[in-house]
């Protein structure tokens, strides 16, 4: 996350999309959620590509979502690293995750065991210290689906509205319902500070930081508010500290109208149709920050198909059980 003391409490640690103002996308079967981040209820098949990360506690039969993930060939997934993480630690303690697939995760039409996983190529550093957060999980069987297209990273992204899919949080206050919905993402950034794209300018970060707001006053300059010299030059340096890993993290989001992932969305996709109708995929959600007025509404870092990221997803989605080489990561 960013990395500071209030916002390490603050922003969404393992997961994140719902959405903001209602959108149609290509005309697809949708209707309309009420208590929402500002998203439809998409319930089309054609959107199967894109299904949840649920666990189950062996011992107790507790189950809930983990995050989201998007098929890219007939046993391959796309996600968010930080979504695999636990993945080893949490076979061993008896807790399986399932891909399922269908408008609702907790009635799925289709329920596949994992096979294994393969890690980010780039683990470390960017806007969240996620590095490059996207990894690769395999489906024990094929998944009864069209593969989404994985796409390259490009800075001719920046402006672009692009799609996302997830079944995470629905409502400024955080709950869910396990409905998949989908909305659309504005791309602000591409590179650079990630407080500049989300906030606007340092005198912002700062009254953000101080208040959880931000105002016309100046936080900066303001007696009332300005913070002592130390502290300011504290901030000065968390603010040119942290910015997007080129290449391999954008930031959508903020612009008006935008839907807004949240948690639960990680590892969702970012992409858009094709007059085809393929649903091609550049990212996956990968975190953001919350506020007092909402649980996501500040936009989302989003882990994007950079060079090393693509090459892995190329060589996988091909991958089936009957491939002579394994997961590198089979699951205990």
């Amino acid at each position: 996350m960013f990395a500071t003391p209030r916002l390490a409490a603050t922003l969404a640690a393992a997961a994140l999309l719902a959405c903001s103002a209602p959108v149609e996308v290509r005309e697809l079967p949708v209707e309309r959620s009420f208590d929402i981040i500002g998203g439809l209820r998409a319930p089309s098949p054609e959107l199967d590509h894109t299904g949840g990360l649920v666990y189950h506690v062996r011992e107790s039969g507790a189950t809930g979502l983990l995050c989201s993930a998007t098929l890219i060939g007939p046993q391959t997934l796309a996600t968010a690293n930080h979504c695999v993480a636990p993945l080893a630690t949490f076979a061993r303690i008896g807790i399986d995750v399932t891909w399922v697939r269908g408008a609702n995760y907790r009635s799925p039409d289709e329920e596949l065991p994992l096979a294994g996983f393969i890690p980010s190529p780039l683990p470390d550093g960017g806007a969240l210290g996620y590095g490059a957060d996207v990894a690769v999980l395999h489906l024990e069987r094929p998944a009864q689906v069209a593969p989404a297209r994985v796409m390259p990273f490009s800075h001719e992204l920046l402006g672009q509205s692009l799609v996302t899919i997830g079944f995470g949080v629905s409502s400024a206050a955080g709950a869910s319902d396990g409905w998949r919905r989908i909305g659309r993402e504005t791309v602000v950034a591409t590179r650079g500070r990630i407080y500049e794209a989300m906030l606007g300018d340092f005198e912002s970060f700062v009254e953000w930081q101080l208040t959880g707001a931000t105002t016309s006053a100046d936080a900066v300059t303001d007696p009332a508010l300005a913070p002592a010299p130390a502290q300011l030059a504290a901030l000065l340096a968390e603010y040119e500290r942290w910015r997007l890993f080129e290449e391999y993290e954008l930031y959508a989001g903020n612009a008006p109208g935008d839907t807004q992932s949240c948690e639960g969305d990680s590892g969702g996709p970012l992409g858009r149709f094709t007059p085809e109708g393929t649903f091609e995929v550049f990212g996956v959600v990968s975190g953001g920050a919350n506020s007092a007025r909402s649980q996501c509404d500040n936009g989302q870092v989003f882990a994007t198909f950079g060079p090393e990221v693509f090459a892995l997803l190329e060589r996988e989605r091909s991958w089936t059980s009957s491939s002579p080489a394994a997961a590198a990561a089979p699951l205990p």
